[in-house]
């Protein structure tokens, strides 16, 4: 192997550029490195399950890996159009495979593409799985191809109806039925046309922006559900008279909520929202799952429900092992990505729209209104992030220096506490934290602030910047 090429597994997966590595070549290495983990284990007689979504050359590059896997005599099931990945953590556990591959690059730039790989019981693959294949990736060592022409190893599925099929039989589609208008917004990605099949039996109109396939993904940064990408969902609901906005990442794991008035909802008060809804439901109160990131909010829910919350770092791959072996209710992540139980150990952004829809109907209200008994019964509270973009060379100083901080004030803020599990998060006066890492998906600095004043932001976040001499 080529010493200047990098196939390195990150926070969820293996993301490069078109420009820099991904491509067929370094993709036939990363699923050989798969192959021969595979065949260390001695599974090679499971299937693989090979999805993609809807990006440039995604089907293509979807073709090389059933290729790949087929020719060392690895039966697979592939996608027979492009879909969410949720639908490929669907299939590993529908047909009982070993592992799935999902081309996709989430939410980044249409720059990017990337591989997740996803375990046998749907959720991300464990670490130490992940780690001998980047072993295997690197050791140079050769596995012979096993392929038998006349053998027809390569099935297609109708992902579409499998995905839905799995939906139904895990979430009362009769819970949610309402006279409603509904804008989906699916940022030209791969769960394009899902949430109207879905609630077709339903007495809600449902109205789909940006749903064509497009993998330049205009006018957006990237299909990241985020305020600053929804501006189309926001305008469209205020000039529509809109009941409920909903958006979609590139691969339809994440979820975006607008409220009625074309006010985006962050991530954290979407969770909180759905966990206040969840925990008042279940008779079950085991525990709720989140990362570091996710509002101090969840805890007071907690309390009130007698439920415990258990904290990890930021990427689901941390959340999924707990939120299994504990039986969690709930699992989340600040980037908008929510699991529930009894249905897979992975984010699945159409399934909580539908939680979502479902807290509205029940309570008769409004998502602005749902927001506003939120902050009445556990405080207000306003979250921001803040992505800067760091330069490669000194990426990896900037996260040496993080743990280094160590203010007692952080603006005019004395500092309570420190938590050091991701990166490093301050505890702070006025209720208030900040928490500080570099992503593990793209090379950025990503500061996280929840506070109970905007004014606060800025005074925040020009602190950390200086104490790490970045402008």
């Amino acid at each position: 192997m080529n010493p200047n090429t990098k196939i390195k597994f990150g926070t969820d997966g293996w993301r490069d550029t078109y420009q820099e590595n991904f491509n067929e070549k370094n993709i036939k290495l990363c699923i050989i490195g798969l192959i021969k983990h595979i065949l260390n284990q001695s599974i090679q007689s499971k299937p693989v399950v090979v999805g993609y979504d809807s990006r440039y050359k995604s089907k293509e590059f979807a073709e090389i890996v059933v290729s790949t896997l087929n020719e060392h005599n690895i039966q697979t099931f592939s996608f027979d159009s492009f879909a969410p990945t949720p639908a490929c953590s669907i299939a590993v556990k529908h047909y009982q495979a070993s592992y799935g591959v999902m081309i996709t690059a989430s939410h980044n730039s249409k720059e990017w593409n990337g591989i997740k790989i996803k375990y046998k019981n749907g959720g991300s693959a464990p670490e130490k799985d992940i780690k001998e294949i980047e072993k295997n990736i690197y050791s140079g060592i050769n596995i012979q191809k096993s392929y038998d022409i006349s053998s027809n190893l390569d099935t297609k599925f109708d992902v579409h109806s499998l995905y839905i099929k799995k939906i139904f039989e895990n979430f009362d589609i009769d819970s949610v039925n309402g006279k409603l208008k509904i804008v989906v917004d699916y940022m030209h990605g791969s769960g394009s046309n899902l949430v109207k099949k879905i609630l077709k039996n339903t007495s809600h109109e449902v109205i789909e922006i940006r749903e064509n396939f497009n993998p330049e993904f205009p006018n957006m940064v990237q299909p990241e559900p985020i305020e600053k990408n929804l501006k189309p969902l926001m305008d469209y609901i205020k000039e529509n008279n809109a009941d409920l906005g909903i958006a979609f990442d590139g691969d339809a794991d994440r979820l975006g909520i607008v409220d009625e008035k074309g006010n985006y909802i962050s991530t954290l008060n979407v969770f909180s929202i759905l966990s206040d809804h969840i925990l008042s439901d279940e008779k079950s109160l085991t525990s709720i799952v989140c990362n570091i990131n996710m509002s101090s909010t969840v805890e007071k829910i907690g309390e009130k429900y007698n439920c415990k919350i258990i904290r990890t770092p930021v990427g689901f791959k941390n959340i999924a092992p707990i939120f299994e072996e504990k039986k969690s209710i709930l699992g989340g992540e600040e980037s908008g990505g929510y699991a529930f139980r009894n249905h897979i150990p992975e984010r699945d952004g159409i399934l909580s729209a539908l939680y979502f829809l479902q807290s509205m109907i029940k309570s008769n209200q409004s998502p602005s209104n749902l927001l506003d008994k939120l902050h009445k019964e556990f405080g207000y509270k306003i979250y921001h992030r803040i992505d800067k973009e760091i330069h490669p060379e000194i990426f990896e100083d900037i996260r040496k220096n993080i743990l280094l901080l160590k203010p007692e004030y952080i603006g005019k803020f004395k500092v309570l506490g420190i938590d050091t599990l991701d990166g490093i998060k301050f505890f702070i006066d006025d209720d208030s934290w900040v928490s500080i890492r570099v992503s593990g998906t793209e090379p950025l600095l990503r500061i996280y602030i929840e506070t109970k004043d905007y004014k606060n932001i800025e005074e925040i976040s020009n602190s950390i910047m200086k104490d790490l001499g970045i402008k």
